[in-house]
């Protein structure tokens, strides 16, 4: 008699299992998700830098912030764009994407607004302008790259390094592709991945403040104009406005959680490194 379980031979079922394995595995390749499956982490405990060592919130600084897509900003740096509003920096938004993608399903967007990928592309890079207005920030750079595929390629990287000439940061915000967390957009580490061998190539002397992280080692505090900042998720209402409140809550407890790790009540947390000599 041949041995089953749950009613199939050990036979079937292992065609069954073989089969299932085909069908999943291009499928992980085409979703932009990537998932480590053991966490990558530093060999030992990064110091923790005091945010007055960095000076990032201060009069007159130039930060230069990379993201992927054009609402990436409102989630992870909300709070700490709006600190630097109110200290007086110079911000200008650089998005690889172009946004063609999007949170939601394009089928949902169709049946809800017949909204193609070129319409969804310009009404997200209309959201980021109205953002940038609300954290007080330079009109935003778009290097228009396909939403869902970017690649931290040599185009990217060289992207990228003309923008950093140009605009001459002390400063640059960007994903951490090193110590991302288990599960993120794939986008969001190859962004990371291309700002920091754009920060090689041009040999930029500053810090580097890398968000998304599973290793920081400083910190914003950002009680003082949380509200102000959530509300500028608002802005970005291709994505959020089916769940604003629920995203507004996360992003609330992210902070709180920052804010338990290093003391303020509402925090944004990074991973900070010095590049060159630039200044203290």
């Amino acid at each position: 008699m041949k041995k089953r379980l749950f009613g199939f031979s050990f036979k079937r079922l292992g065609k069954l299992l073989g089969g299932l394995v085909v069908v999943l595995i291009p499928i992980y390749w085409w979703q932009p998700y990537q998932v480590d499956f053991i966490p990558r982490k530093p060999s030992h405990d990064l110091a923790v830098i005091p945010p007055s060592q960095i000076g990032l919130v201060g009069k007159g600084n130039r930060v230069l912030v990379i993201t992927a897509h054009p609402d990436d900003e409102a989630f992870m740096l909300a709070g700490t764009l709006m600190e630097l509003k109110h200290a007086g920096a110079m911000v200008q938004i650089v998005a690889c994407t172009n946004g063609d993608k999007g949170y939601y399903p394009s089928l949902i967007l169709w049946l809800e607004e017949r909204m193609s990928s070129e319409a969804l592309a310009k009404r997200r890079q209309a959201e980021l302008r109205d953002a940038c207005s609300r954290y007080g920030a330079l009109e935003p750079a778009f290097l228009n790259l396909r939403d869902g595929r970017l690649h931290a390629n040599q185009e990217l990287v060289d992207l990228l390094a003309a923008r950093i000439q140009a605009f001459k940061p002390g400063f640059i915000m960007c994903f951490d592709s090193d110590y991302p967390p288990r599960m993120s957009h794939g986008d969001h580490r190859a962004a990371g991945a291309a700002a920091a061998k754009a920060i090689a190539q041009v040999a930029f002397k500053g810090w580097a403040l890398r968000f998304q992280t599973s290793a920081p080692n400083t910190f914003v505090d950002v009680t003082a104009h949380w509200d102000e900042a959530q509300s500028a998720l608002a802005a970005h209402a291709s994505q959020y406005a089916h769940r604003l409140k629920r995203v507004r809550d996360a992003a609330t407890a992210y902070a709180q959680d920052a804010g338990e790790r290093f003391g303020p009540a509402l925090a944004e947390a990074f991973r900070a490194d010095k590049m060159g000599r630039g200044p203290e």
